[in-house]
């Protein structure tokens, strides 16, 4: 596990994703409202979870699509 995944709350705000995704916050919620972001069951506001985020990230760098 990396130190910057470490370094990082378990569930993340639409800043924090925005940061580590390095794009704008419209695209972390453009891609909230498709599904295409890993997200916490309880509610607004949104919250990405972080080891889902690092797992698609994984996923899309072996080739996969998320």
């Amino acid at each position: 596990m990396s130190n910057r995944r470490l370094k990082l709350p378990l569930f993340l705000t639409a800043e924090q994703t925005a940061s580590v995704l390095n794009v704008p916050i419209s695209t972390v919620y453009e891609k909230i409202r498709q599904g295409k972001l890993p997200i916490s069951p309880h509610g607004k506001p949104y919250r990405v979870d972080r080891d889902g985020l690092f797992r698609m990230a994984r996923s899309m760098n072996a080739g996969g699509e998320a």
